[in-house]
């Protein structure tokens, strides 16, 4: 089943972002059922998609809001609590950044980025011990 394109088809999903927005660590609504987070969750990813279609029509190009949404920073995802129900958590989305610094407050000395940079690893093995 495809999903409506109309924005008043998804108050539902406009009133937990909204909720979200209300409370600075977010919000979640219980479901029960795992099906049913999954479906919702949908709805809130499709609805953000027409809210950003929106906003291209409604602001013009340069504006910070033209194609975007104010959800665009929060992540909907699906928890299961310890009697077995199933929430959908709405949550803005989190860096766990510690320190942020300007390259030009940096020692001069320091120029070789490349050394210092993390690269990831990709198992050859094949899955032999």
């Amino acid at each position: 089943m495809s999903h409506s394109n109309s924005l008043r088809a998804y108050t539902d999903c406009e009133k937990l972002f909204q909720s979200a927005l209300a409370d600075p660590k977010g919000a979640r609504a219980c479901l029960g059922t795992y099906e049913a987070c999954m479906q919702l969750r949908g709805r809130m990813n499709y609805f953000r998609t027409l809210d950003r279609k929106a906003n291209a029509e409604t602001y013009d190009r340069g504006h910070p809001m033209h194609g975007a949404s104010i959800y665009d920073p929060y992540i909907v995802q699906i928890l299961e609590d310890e009697e077995h129900e199933f929430w959908l958590y709405i949550q803005p989305r989190e860096a766990n950044i510690l320190v942020i610094e300007g390259l030009s407050s940096l020692d001069d000395n320091v120029t070789d980025t490349e050394s210092h940079e993390v690269h990831q690893l990709e198992d050859h093995s094949n899955g032999k011990a």
